[in-house]
């Protein structure tokens, strides 16, 4: 069980910060409320630890690790699984919108999107999170949102969601703990940063997704994608064409400069 360390600040959805854990003050399922902590969605989803760094907002259905500086997360954490895949609402009528918890001078606002060329690109698929409306809107706050080129966010950014989510409906899978987040990586020793909008949001080289597949006989199997931030469509079987941008955790990190699953093995984070 995840343990609560001490309260460094409190936002009304709650913030973890340099491991100090707080609970959502304004949550409004109280039957979830009388649940086990390890068993509530966000922190279900860190059963193998949170990536240890930036102030993590724990929103109904997973976490972010929210970063000032890029004005976006640099992760999201999610536990997605046949129970919290089931679709029970529809996004007719959502929106993306800023995210009121955090400070205006740390956020981004929708008119750094305006007319950038740039889609608001979900780190937590909306898709992933329809089991209600309070769940599937905190998917649209900009704080999980990056900038991400339409042809990715659209080609093979979507794919990899889907094949991510078909993994889970699997009969044979329990859960696939999924961490997500946007990538700067160098190019032969140079690393060049677009920025987009009056508040310069900085556009990621790149994007990761990384995987803990937990089997119904309780094998566990890791599957980390790193994909590049370009225009293409994965074509004949998704599996061969997302191969070549498999990595190991090890890599992940170095490129991330973060411990992504705190709690996992060491020879795992070595497999690729």
């Amino acid at each position: 069980m995840l343990k609560i360390l001490r309260i460094i600040a409190v936002l009304e959805i709650g913030i973890l910060i340099g491991g100090a854990l707080v609970c959502a003050a304004d949550h409004e399922d109280q039957d979830r409320e009388r649940l086990p902590i390890e068993m509530v969605p966000p922190f279900a989803a860190a059963k193998y630890g949170f990536p240890d760094t930036g102030s993590i907002m724990v929103r109904d259905d997973f976490a972010i690790g929210y970063d000032g500086l890029l004005r976006y997360a640099r992760w999201s954490l999610e536990k997605l699984d046949r129970v919290s895949l089931t679709d029970r609402v529809d996004r007719d009528g959502e929106s993306f919108t800023v995210d009121p918890h955090v400070p205006d001078e740390f956020r981004a606002t929708l008119a750094d999107y305006q007319e950038s060329g740039y889609d608001r690109g979900h780190l937590a698929c909306a898709a992933d999170h329809r089991r209600s409306k309070r769940a599937l809107r905190e998917t649209f706050l900009l704080s999980g949102v990056a900038p991400q080129l339409p042809g990715f966010n659209r080609g093979c950014w979507k794919q990899l969601e889907e094949a991510v989510r078909r993994q889970a409906l699997l009969p044979h899978i329990e859960a696939v703990y999924v961490l997500t987040g946007p990538l700067f990586i160098p190019v032969e020793h140079k690393l060049s940063i677009k920025t987009i909008g009056p508040h310069n949001v900085p556009v990621a080289t790149h994007f990761f997704k990384s995987l803990l597949i937990l089997h119904d006989d309780g094998e566990l199997e890791a599957a980390t994608f790193v994909l590049p931030h370009s225009e293409w469509v994965a074509r004949g079987s998704v599996l061969d064409a997302f191969g070549k941008y498999r990595t190991t955790i090890d890599q992940l990190e170095t490129w991330a400069g973060f411990d992504a699953w705190c709690k996992l093995d060491e020879d795992m984070e070595k497999i690729k």
